[in-house]
């Protein structure tokens, strides 16, 4: 790690490129013995040169932060540069300098307000139960992902194979035990987030007891999803996480969804379907879809 953290370094500007040693002592507290703290010995000097209290937006802060934060202003002073040129129309550099320039403004963006959104929550207003795995397989290519999440990576047994996998979707916040749990900061945050939908609903043009109806299904969803979830010690558990199925017996156990529909969508838009399933947790996806099949 240190040594990952020196050749880092040397990288970013601001920082001596003359560097050529392994490991730059000067993040390291030699004052300390290795036997008594090696976290401290190790990484001493780096956080009283970088203490938390002159970086509060973030949790820890390390040298892969500032190749972060380098990195973002680079791309801002690449898409500025581009945003003073015309460039012919079609080119990559028209694209992104025009994408860039209706990102940042902001007189555009708060007159327009919701208006960009209205067709999406059309949608969902007339949403039927038919239409479920349509819907979810469209917002799993363009959005978000709903109820759950697919990708492809490396199967757990076999390096050698690449498979779909299958994994609980994401939810307003962000574990499942901000759901949970039931100590008073806790619910202050679970109120704060209830707040925040109705705020967003209402905003979008509902009604406060249309966003207070459309924030408590929301809730009763997600926190349904939570009780389903894995908690962070089991999810470590890669003999859970493997379940193997085929898209035929993902149809027979989980009949809510129409699999080979959904994969029809998939494919449609994105060209590629996998013969192999995989379930992270699967009494996550038993509970999930029994509760799904039983909604209107």
């Amino acid at each position: 790690m240190l040594l990952a953290m020196a050749i880092m370094m040397a990288a970013v500007p601001g920082v001596k490129a003359q560097v050529t040693h392994g490991v730059n002592r000067a993040d390291m507290d030699l004052s300390v013995k290795p036997g008594d703290d090696f976290y401290e010995y190790a990484g001493g000097g780096w956080m009283k040169a970088n203490p938390l209290s002159q970086h509060p937006e973030y949790s820890s802060y390390g040298v892969f932060n500032v190749l972060a934060e380098e990195n973002e202003n680079r791309l801002r002073d690449m898409f500025l540069e581009l945003g003073k040129t015309e460039h012919k129309f079609g080119t990559v550099d028209q694209k992104v300098a025009d994408l860039y320039k209706m990102a940042m403004d902001s007189t555009r963006l708060n007159s327009e307000g919701a208006q960009p959104m209205m067709e999406d929550l059309a949608k969902v207003k007339a949403f039927k139960k038919k239409d479920l795995t349509a819907s979810i397989a469209e917002q799993h290519l363009y959005m978000s992902n709903p109820f759950f999440a697919i990708g492809v990576e490396t199967d757990l047994k076999n390096s050698d194979m690449n498979v779909m996998w299958l994994s609980a979707g994401t939810s307003g916040l962000p574990d499942r035990d901000y759901y949970l749990n039931t100590d008073a900061d806790s619910k202050k945050i679970q109120q704060a987030y209830k707040d925040y939908l109705v705020k967003m609903f209402m905003l979008a043009g509902y009604s406060k007891k249309e966003a207070k109806r459309a924030c408590n299904t929301i809730y009763d969803i997600e926190y349904k999803f939570a009780q389903a979830k894995m908690d962070r010690a089991e999810a470590r558990d890669y003999n859970k996480l493997y379940n193997i199925r085929t898209v035929e017996q993902l149809q027979k156990d989980y009949p809510a969804i129409d699999w080979k529909q959904y994969h029809g969508e998939i494919e449609a838009r994105r060209g590629y379907v996998q013969t192999l399933e995989r379930i992270q947790n699967e009494d996550y996806a038993n509970r999930l879809l029994r509760y799904l099949f039983r909604r209107e």
